[in-house]
């Protein structure tokens, strides 16, 4: 199996909904950065899983979406809100995070081998698989979701 790792950044800001009091009740910001690891069995014509440049192409869009956001797990009463709000409809932990980011990159990974699929050398079609997106919320601390 080979795999290969591409890391994007984002800032965002969330407010956790939390059975204990914590701070991070409270509105907060973090620089995330997020590592998207993609497999496939056999390489492409190229030598590689997939190109990296394409690998950005497909998943900037989803990252774009997150960046500048305020998330949230669902309307407050009596706020106002930012233009990039976003509701998760879950509660926005890192983990929950995690497991959006890898849903829509995997759907994303599906539309593209539906349109472009990359053959093997040999003329055989090949696939590419998401095998787990990590959320680093700081330096010290991420989640990670696979399938």
């Amino acid at each position: 199996m080979y795999r290969i790792c591409k890391r994007f950044n984002f800032s965002a800001a969330h407010r956790l909904e939390s059975s204990y009091t914590t701070k991070c009740m409270c509105g907060h910001g973090h620089n995330y950065s997020v590592d998207v690891i993609v497999s496939s069995l056999v390489l492409n014509s190229d030598g590689m899983v997939i190109d990296f440049g394409k690998l950005k192409d497909i998943i900037k869009p989803i990252i774009d979406e997150y960046d500048h956001s305020f998330m949230l797990s669902s309307e407050l009463p009596d706020s106002v809100y930012e233009k990039n709000t976003i509701f998760l409809n879950c509660n926005p932990t890192s983990e929950n995070i995690a497991r959006l980011l890898f849903i829509h990159t995997q759907n994303a990974l599906f539309e593209m081998d539906k349109t472009d699929r990359e053959d093997t050398p040999d003329g055989q079609s090949r696939q590419v698989y998401l095998e787990k997106v990590r959320v680093y919320e700081t330096d010290t601390s991420w989640s990670e979701y696979s399938a």
